[in-house]
């Protein structure tokens, strides 16, 4: 699991892995999960703030590349942990909806969404 944060003075969204000490920048901009999607999509230029990643920073890239085609946020916090919602789901253009998380684990009382801008707001 990651986090994402807006940051006002930024007016954006980012994306926070803590856990690997990981916010993906490009052009000196903190991207969004989204945005970093799109960046490894293109394969463009990519740093970390973080020192500590850098010289495992491709093989993290790879690593995180195949988990950021769904993009989820609950919309109860007191639910974290559970997979029973609300929620709601980025799903790219064309893709299924996703019933079942790492094959066992029901998705229960989530909205789809393809729209990027619902995804995320501004707060």
């Amino acid at each position: 699991m990651v986090s994402e944060v807006f940051l006002p003075d930024l007016n954006r969204w980012a994306f926070v892995d803590g856990q690997c000490n990981f916010i993906p920048i490009q052009d000196g901009q903190p991207l969004s999960g989204l945005e970093l999607r799109l960046a490894l999509d293109k394969n463009v230029g990519l740093a970390s703030f973080s020192a500590v990643l850098q010289k495992d920073f491709d093989a993290y890239l790879s690593w995180i590349d195949e988990y950021l085609f769904y993009l989820s946020t609950s919309l109860d916090n007191r639910a974290f942990g559970e997979f029973t919602g609300p929620s709601l789901m980025l799903v790219p253009v064309g893709a299924e909806t996703l019933s079942v998380f790492q094959r066992r684990f029901p998705v229960l009382n989530t909205t789809y969404t393809h729209s990027a801008r619902a995804f995320y707001p501004k707060p």
